[in-house]
């Protein structure tokens, strides 16, 4: 596991726009300035002493000094974006909760076979009814009412 040190011996890292460049030059492979590192599977990673890392983790150790104990969740869930700001630790209930949903339609809602739109939120295992609607925008906002309660600013409308 990298240190505070070693990292910043190897990159430099920018909070205002979350890109790291290397500090020096890496032999067959970067001059000091360049771009560290690459997008993969939705997350800037960066390969350094032959371990790749996430970028937000990095960004955490390289901020704070320490390694994160903790989930680090991306407010705007792009995980590319490792601006400083848009950094915050989670739980993983709560990094679980600033996901983008995953299917068509409005997040928290589902269409019944009546046409009608039943909505409902998971929280720590258990499943929360909010009821049946007439359209499918009144389900998403019982839903989202409710995540405001149960995740406060990790709540996501989408």
């Amino acid at each position: 596991m990298i240190d505070q040190a070693k990292l910043k011996e190897a990159v430099v890292y920018d909070p205002e726009t979350g890109l790291f460049t290397w500090a020096k030059n890496v032999p067959r492979h970067a001059k000091a300035g360049d771009a560290a590192g690459g997008k993969r599977h939705r997350y800037w990673r960066i390969s350094i002493g032959n371990k790749l890392y996430s970028g937000h983790q990095l960004a955490w150790l390289y901020m704070t000094g320490v390694w994160p104990d903790h989930m680090i969740d991306h407010r705007d869930g792009d995980g590319c974006n490792n601006r400083w700001a848009n950094l915050r630790a989670a739980t993983p209930g709560q990094n679980t909760m600033n996901c983008k949903g995953r299917r068509a339609g409005l997040k928290g809602v589902t269409l019944l076979p009546s046409g009608k739109f039943q909505a409902g939120i998971k929280h720590r295992g258990r499943n929360f009814y909010l009821g049946v609607f007439d359209t499918e925008e009144a389900g998403h906002a019982a839903y989202l009412a409710k995540a405001v309660e149960l995740f406060g600013e990790f709540a996501r409308a989408a």
